[in-house]
């Protein structure tokens, strides 16, 4: 079983859908990485990495990997910091440094993972997918260097950037002035497009031909470092892992213990056997089109819908590629 949070969890749709992977694992975990999350293209790629190349000093072309293995890795890892990044925070704006994606090349990765899934060209291996509750909050809220929006053309300017010319129709589903600002109105728009609704989308590609379990994670950390930001982004590893002292990410207390070993009891069976039922645990089912899934608050119960009019609308709007 091939696990994976955030950046993993992507992997493991990278994995899913590569022809190189075929038979080296039997099922997945997608912790917060839903795999319709779009991938960046080659040529987005390539315009990046001659970028760095020529803020490291290897601008010709002869010679030029000779010249990119000669720098240490803090140059290479500085290279392209921004003076003024743009507002919007990790998934809307530039933070420093920027981010480094797979992408789509035609041969270890032929599509996008998401395209891929649909047209049922991904290895036939049983998956768990979700997501945390309040996934986007933190990269709203100051965290790794971004800057908040604070204006309604900064804020559209902000979509804009990952929805092109559907920016206004987000803009009007998550306008700033009822969900509490500008950086609150992101983490929702953010949650909903990278996090919560693409689970749902993977989950159902897969449950076309294969057994797909969805969860959603609410059950609030104690002691995190910033109880404002929720259930964070990553907020289930502690829970998932067990781990009773994590430091920023909380620590697994009073209730907590318990649903830790819920979730793990979960995790486990699903590695072993592909099922995650079992151990008198609350049964949870397999995904179909009522969207069960199985809630984790201060326990664990299955549910439907989850945000259905949100992702409703986000399987109509594309991620705006260049």
């Amino acid at each position: 079983t091939v696990m994976g949070s955030s950046s993993g969890g992507l992997s493991v749709c990278v994995l899913l859908t590569t022809s190189g992977s075929f038979g080296l694992f039997q099922r997945a975990v997608i912790q917060s990485g839903g795999c319709h999350v779009r991938m960046s293209s080659k040529s987005l790629a390539q315009r990046q990495s001659l970028k760095l190349a020529n803020a490291v000093g290897c601008s010709s072309a002869q010679g030029r990997m000779t010249c990119l293995r000669a720098k240490t890795a803090a140059q290479l890892a500085t290279a392209l910091k921004v003076d003024q990044p743009l507002p919007g925070g990790l998934l809307f704006g530039t933070v420093n440094p920027p981010v480094w994606l797979p992408f789509v090349d035609g041969t270890i990765l032929a599509a996008q993972p998401g395209v891929m899934l649909e047209a049922s060209k991904a290895h036939f291996v049983e998956v768990i997918v979700g997501s945390n509750r309040d996934e986007a909050r933190g990269f709203a809220h100051g965290l790794l260097g971004s800057v908040s929006p604070k204006t309604d053309k900064e804020y559209l300017h902000a979509i804009g950037r990952r929805f092109g010319v559907q920016a206004h129709e987000v803009v009007a589903r998550y306008p700033p002035a009822t969900l509490g600002g500008y950086d609150k109105a992101l983490a929702q728009v953010g949650t909903d497009a990278f996090f919560t609704c693409p689970a749902r989308r993977t989950a159902k590609a897969l449950a076309g031909y294969t057994t797909a379990y969805r969860y959603h994670f609410e059950h609030e950390p104690t002691g995190a470092f910033m109880p404002e930001i929720g259930v964070f982004h990553g907020a289930e590893i502690p829970y998932v892992m067990g781990n009773s002292d994590t430091g920023a990410m909380g620590d697994l207390q009073g209730n907590g213990i318990e649903v830790s070993a819920l979730v793990q009891g979960y995790w486990v069976r699903f590695a072993k056997t592909g099922n995650p039922n079992g151990g008198g645990d609350p049964v949870w089912p397999k995904w179909s089109d009522e969207d069960p899934h199985m809630r984790f608050t201060n326990s664990a119960g299955a549910d439907t819908e989850l945000r259905k009019e949100a992702c409703d609308f986000w399987d109509t709007i594309p991620f705006h590629e260049e």
